[in-house]
């Protein structure tokens, strides 16, 4: 019986593994996640599962795209009254420390996945005007608290 419960208990652990790495297609990228701050001063969390920015704004990533970089999520509304759309945020590794990256948000508020992912407006190779005709928004690590 012991025996029995335990590979009941393997065959359910394994079986949510794969169930959480189904979601979504593509998987993280070797990108940054963690604690971050832009050039304007907010402050950005992200995960493999949600990019939170300050205290007002959330994402939730459905797909990662590591080869294309970008990613498609949708809008975590803070209220009833907020947006659910689906949004596009592309980016592209910086080599100007302390910014070690930048994004670009070229889809918002969009009705599906696939009107975000079929928006392709995004310049990398110019990131002072590639997005949208402003700059990419660029991040640096957020410095630890000090103890």
């Amino acid at each position: 019986m012991r025996r029995i419960s335990l590979l009941l208990v393997l065959a359910l652990v394994s079986l949510a593994a794969s169930c959480r790495a189904s979601i979504g297609s593509g998987s993280r990228p070797p990108f940054p996640t963690g604690a971050f701050v832009d050039d304007y001063g907010s402050t950005h969390t992200i995960s493999a599962a949600e990019w939170r920015q300050d205290a007002y704004t959330r994402t939730q990533i459905v797909r990662w795209n590591p080869s294309a970089r970008y990613i498609l999520g949708r809008s975590i509304p803070k209220d009833s009254t907020g947006s659910s759309g689906w949004v596009r945020v592309d980016w592209i590794p910086l080599e100007s420390p302390p910014y070690t990256w930048a994004y670009c948000i070229i889809a918002y508020d969009k009705p599906d996945a696939a009107s975000a992912e079929a928006v392709t407006t995004a310049k990398p190779d110019t990131p002072r005007t590639g997005c949208n005709g402003f700059p990419f928004t660029r991040l640096k690590p957020a410095e630890s608290p000090a103890k």
